[in-house]
């Protein structure tokens, strides 16, 4: 479904591009920058998954999204609220011995600040994807996710010989 998925591209990168544009222009573009990131939140939560798995048109996913976010607000609220205290917790646990350190050697700043962004921005990016997959599968199916089952996956494989070639003397 690749033209939907460049909508959702074209629309979640135009928004985001708004909201980091309106947020350098004071007071004003702070509160016109939030207001827009709530509404492309809205629009925009569930529909990756549901261009996805359920293959609709973007117009479709986005009233689907919308949708299914009016019935489960409260549990992504609680699910982004999860996500920043652990994100908080973690940076904590690392930034304290970094900044300890830093006194240590104060040029390492810039360094130790990159590589914490590094590895902290892919693991919450891929836990917060996870999470929102969880949350679309429990407000589409109305349970929780099956666990992840190795055993499944493998039993579902369909395995083919490959084709006699030059290169290969199978």
């Amino acid at each position: 479904n690749w033209p939907a998925l460049l909508m959702w591209v074209l629309l979640y990168t135009v928004l985001t591009a708004l909201v980091y544009a309106l947020i350098s222009q004071g007071w004003i573009g702070i509160l016109i920058s939030l207001i827009l990131f709530l509404i492309a939140t809205v629009l925009v939560y569930f529909s990756l998954p549901i261009i996805l798995i359920e293959r609709l048109t973007f117009l479709q996913a986005l009233k689907r999204s919308i949708t299914l976010f009016r019935t489960n607000w409260k549990k992504i609220i609680a699910e982004n609220v999860i996500l920043i205290l652990i994100g908080v917790v973690l940076s904590l646990t690392i930034i304290f011995p970094l900044v300890f350190f830093v006194f240590l050697v104060p040029t390492l700043i810039p360094f130790l600040v990159s590589l914490l962004l590094l590895f902290l921005v892919p693991i919450f990016s891929s836990a917060g994807l996870i999470l929102d997959t969880a949350l679309y599968f429990h407000a589409v199916k109305g349970k929780v996710p099956p666990p992840f089952a190795v055993q499944k996956i493998n039993e579902n494989k369909t395995v083919t010989k490959p084709k006699k070639s030059r290169f290969n003397s199978g």
